[in-house]
């Protein structure tokens, strides 16, 4: 198979059409394009069904405008990809859209290895373009989705659900059809490295029905509601089913314009998503800080030792729950407040 990062033309569209689409040069929607000879309400009532209703819109509060997509993990929680907001570092400028209500966000929380600030980050960091919301208040009627924490989501089938550009595998992402929320199917084919880019990215093909050689990575026939992210689908949703459960996977981050026609999102094009299940123990020591021990409940064993490293504690300290570089009685309040479960 020939190697992806040479068969781009930097000149046409820079990086992102060089490796990936992103927010600007070529843009994400909120739906997907989808296969030619399927009917789009096929994939508008596979986005309806319950186990998707954490997906949800980031927007700006002050137009309502879309930035991308994400899925509510706890009640005060949402994840979605760190460049969607790369350069944004007023928090409360943003609102999160999830079972009919707008919700302000309090914190953004890049992932620690992301450049934040970088406009034009390298690809080699690809892998950790995740980021998580803090809300200002907790969601109420949407059960969060569960976080995928297994080694089985390659080769699987994905559904993936956003509210990007749509159109078809011959048009392409058609500019200004956003706004909408679709689901479809792709399988998970294959791993970032076959694009030269961290293996934490999973990656999947646009089939087509009529001719099984635009297939790039993977099995040449489509599933049954084949599906392609677009502009605006940065943050969509990746779901796996597994074990009679349903598991957020992964978040879709880019497309490469594989081959080569300017058509973003048509047939024999890539999506991938940045997988969740290397940054899972990222995600969880956000959302629970206290829980050091990683048993997914913060108890007696986290507050012995905590006590234990009571004092100066310069980084690395876990147990320096608001990181000033001494485990003292902030640390143990943070704790007992975090007492339970982990979200």
């Amino acid at each position: 198979m020939p190697d992806l990062l040479t068969q781009f033309d930097p000149g046409k569209c820079g990086r992102f059409v060089l490796v990936m689409v992103m927010i600007g040069l070529v843009v994400r929607a909120d739906g997907g394009t989808i296969r030619d000879d399927r009917s789009d309400a096929d994939y508008l009532s596979l986005a309806a069904q319950s186990q998707f209703e954490p997906i949800g819109k980031l927007t700006l509060i002050s137009t309502g405008s879309l930035i991308c997509s994400g899925t509510l993990i706890a009640p005060r929680y949402v994840v979605y990809p760190a460049h969607c907001i790369n350069q944004l570092t007023d928090p409360t400028t943003l609102g999160f859209e999830v079972g009919g209500v707008t919700y302000p966000v309090a914190e953004i929380i890049l992932h620690p290895d992301w450049p934040a600030g970088n406009p034009n980050p390298p690809p080699t960091i690809e892998g950790n373009d995740i980021a998580i919301i803090r809300l200002a208040t907790p969601v109420t009627g949407v059960t969060p989705a569960q976080r995928y924490r297994g080694t089985t989501d390659l080769g699987v089938t994905g559904t993936f659900v956003g509210f990007g550009w749509t159109g078809d595998g011959l048009t392409g992402q058609i500019p200004g059809t956003g706004g909408t929320k679709r689901a479809g199917e792709n399988m998970l084919d294959a791993l970032g490295s076959t694009l030269g880019i961290s293996d934490n990215v999973i990656l999947s093909d646009f089939d087509e029905p009529s001719s099984p050689t635009t297939s790039v990575i993977g099995a040449p026939l489509p599933l049954n509601l084949e599906y392609q992210l677009a502009n605006k689908d940065s943050g969509a949703g990746v779901f796996i089913f597994e074990g009679g459960q349903w598991f957020l996977a992964g978040i879709g981050v880019f497309v490469v314009d594989y081959n080569i026609d300017e058509i973003i999102s048509n047939y024999g094009d890539l999506s991938g998503a940045t997988r969740i299940a290397p940054h899972v123990s990222w995600i969880d020591s956000v959302l629970c800080p206290a829980d050091f021990n990683s048993d997914q409940s913060v108890n007696v064993t986290d507050l012995l030792d905590l006590l234990a490293a009571w004092g100066p504690c310069p980084a690395p300290c876990s147990e320096d729950i608001n990181d000033d570089d001494a485990v003292n009685v902030t640390d143990l309040l943070s704790l007992l407040a975090g007492w339970g479960v982990c979200p």
